[in-house]
Order: C-alpha cells, then structure tokens, then sequence
C-alpha cells in the first residue's frame, strides 16, 4: 500500500511543479498548495520545482553529488528531490526548519517518509548564521557509519568542510 502512495506522490509532483510559487525568491516560506505528504511528526513535503528557486536546486543537487562522491556513497536521486518545512522547540519556541531533502532510491525516500528514519540521507537545511543565509549539508550512510555535515554561504564560499554552520 505504501508503494503505491509514493507511486501517487510522484505522479502529482508534476502537478505541483506546474503551480510556481516561489517565483525569484530563494524558496517558499508559507506554501499555498497542499503538501504531497505529512510526516507524523508534522514535516511537510512538496517537491523542490516550483518551492524552491530552480537554480539553487541544480546548485544544491551539484553539491549534495560531490559530496556524496567525497565520501564515496550513494549518489542522490536528481527526480527525487523534495521541499520540507518542519519543526523543532527550543528555549519554549517553535523554530521552523526549512530543507531540500534528496533521497539515493525510492526505498530509501520512503523509509525516511513512512517511518522518520533514513539509512541513506540527503539533505540541505537552510540555516541564517552571523546574521546571514547559509546552505547546511547533511549526507548520512548507516552502512558507512557516516554523517558529514558542510556550511556554505548563499554565494557559494565554504564556511565548514566537516561540521554544521556555527
């Protein structure tokens, strides 16, 4: 039953992808359409076209694969990328978490959708540090006993090779 949800999930992506919400923005904060899923947790999903600005994506896509390659892991699947909004409480206050999450293969994606665990995890966060927007990486590999985490300026300059954004 839950292939044939994801199966659903992907058919609609290019119904989404038409609706182009974000515009020349860097990606949507409020999303009008209705996300292709909801985590039990709360994340939301949509797919990255049309909620993220489409040349950050390719941007994002090409550094998620060279890091992948770093490390000599799975490659990130390019058609499944999406666009997540979440949350987390900290200091009594809701902060949101805005992410392009790519997923290596379709069981992979939907382990980490169906049960909020990822053997295999692609992910950029974007983080505001020094007052400034950043890009933060996360790629994981439970077989490698991998999490490499980078921090990248909007503009492309490397903030940290091996850790998060401070």
């Amino acid at each position: 039953m839950k292939r044939i949800l994801v199966l659903i999930l992907f058919l609609m992506m290019p119904l989404h992808a038409a609706a182009d919400e974000v515009g020349n923005s860097t990606f949507v904060v409020e999303p009008k359409a209705d996300p292709l899923f909801k985590s039990e947790g709360g994340s939301r999903y949509w797919p990255c076209a049309g909620f993220v600005n489409s040349k950050l994506i390719k941007i994002i896509f090409s550094e998620m694969t060279t890091l992948s390659h770093s490390e000599k892991i799975s490659l990130p699947n390019e058609a499944m990328c999406l666009y997540s909004i979440g949350s987390f409480y900290f200091g009594g206050q809701t902060v949101p978490i805005f992410q392009v999450n790519y997923y290596v293969n379709q069981a992979s994606m939907e382990q980490c959708l169906y049960k909020d665990s990822c053997m295999d995890f692609r992910t950029m966060m974007f983080k505001i540090s020094d007052g400034k927007l950043h890009r933060q990486y996360m790629i994981t590999s439970a077989q490698k006993k991998l999490t490499r985490m980078v921090c990248v300026e909007m503009s492309g300059k490397l903030v940290a090779a091996t850790a998060g954004c401070p």
